[in-house]
């Protein structure tokens, strides 16, 4: 099954904050703000962990609305974040059920971390493949923008780097992304039944490719040059594609 986390924090920026920390990992991710919305998110679908918010600027706090989750869904496991370290609170949850805990201000790795060891003790538990890569547009950009597989037609080494070509929504013309790490490395992020390297210095998306003479493929209103010793693969993604 996949692995579906439910968010409720009723800061909204630790909230969006989480939720693209997850999405990125490639989990399904809901998101709740108080006790209503979380149990209206319930009632929609169960998740296999949810991340609880002990203080939630409500007549109910994290433990209270944990408890009356339990009463219809004891198996679903609890992370409770909290910037609180009062023992008494501590033992009212212990009270509930078996919790765990993370104090906050946390790093997203540890989060990350404590979600994997988690979901590893629920049966047949994972993610979700992702479907989009996530860059920075600009390099001065402080938070990345997910980029969808279906919209990037190849990628072009540049030394250590790598130009990124891609078709956003809406656009008629290819636009161009520099990222900070190798060809290699991106391509290894893309699915390997899309993407394919055709030359040392190209991989291209084989479902863009629209056509193909002795040394180019045509993708849209570009023409990527391939080697030789990849025309046998390339033709094979095609007849796959």
């Amino acid at each position: 099954m996949e692995a579906k986390i439910l968010i409720i924090e009723d800061d909204l920026f630790t909230l969006e904050s989480i939720v693209y920390a997850l999405k990125i990992e490639g989990y399904t991710v809901e998101k709740a703000s108080s006790p209503k919305e979380a149990l209206a998110e319930l009632a929609a679908g169960v998740p296999n962990l949810i991340l609880m918010d002990i203080d939630l600027n409500s007549d109910m706090d994290g433990i209270e609305l944990a408890a009356k989750i339990h009463k219809k869904h004891s198996d679903i496991p609890i992370l409770y974040l909290t910037d609180k370290t009062d023992s008494r609170i501590v033992e009212r949850a212990r009270n509930i059920h078996n919790a765990y805990y993370m104090t906050k201000p946390f790093e997203n790795a540890i989060l990350l971390s404590q979600i994997e060891l988690m979901l590893s003790r629920l049966p047949a538990t994972t993610k979700t493949k992702p479907e989009s890569l996530f860059v920075r547009v600009k390099a001065t950009d402080s938070h990345k923008t997910a980029i969808p597989f279906d919209q990037i037609y190849y990628l072009r080494a540049q030394r250590v780097y790598c130009e990124l070509h891609y078709l956003p929504e809406g656009q008629k013309d290819l636009s161009k992304v520099e990222l900070s790490i190798s060809m290699s490395d991106t391509l290894q992020k893309l699915p390997n039944d899309r993407f394919t390297q055709v030359h040392r210095s190209y991989c291209v998306n084989v479902q863009k490719i629209e056509g193909i003479d002795r040394h180019d493929l045509i993708l849209r209103d570009r023409a990527v040059p391939f080697s030789k010793k990849y025309r046998d693969q390339i033709l094979e993604y095609i007849n796959q594609a």
